[in-house]
């Protein structure tokens, strides 16, 4: 709000954030990046949608899932931020859907490589990605 009244003494946010235009090509990452979230975050609802699918073998039931995260308004901020959180949320789902699938199918041929590049990027990506190793190993026993 300071910056709008053109007031700059004394605010030390004025050289993190300057109010003009820096120019450059942030603003364009900081776009690709919102892009990249948005993807990642409708990925993310379609995993829960087939994920739901999977455990309740309804189809109303995965809708009723998919939309209630939707609108979620939590998922909506990150999911329209530049964060890494949209990517943990994304692996997560996908470690989930591979459970349910594993324990209702079985094992497949490149199950193993998923997994093991689900639980790679989720360890990366954050550290509450480690819980994720939990799920995986309950749908394996």
């Amino acid at each position: 709000m300071i910056f709008t009244w053109g007031i700059a003494q004394g605010n030390p946010n004025v050289w993190l954030h300057p109010p003009a235009d820096t120019g450059g090509d942030t603003l364009q990452a900081v776009w690709t990046l919102r892009v990249f979230s948005l993807i990642l975050s409708c990925g993310t609802l379609i995993l829960l949608h087939q994920a739901a699918y999977l455990a309740t073998n309804s189809r109303a039931a995965a809708l009723t899932a998919m939309f209630a995260a939707a609108s979620l308004p939590m998922f909506v901020v990150v999911s329209g931020s530049v964060t890494n959180d949209t990517l943990i949320i994304f692996l997560s789902t996908a470690g989930m859907w591979w459970s349910l699938r594993t324990v209702r199918y079985g094992l497949r041929r490149y199950d193993a490589p998923l997994i093991g590049l689900i639980l790679a990027a989720a360890a990366l990506t954050k550290i509450t990605g480690l819980a994720l190793f939990g799920l995986v190993l309950v749908a394996l026993i």
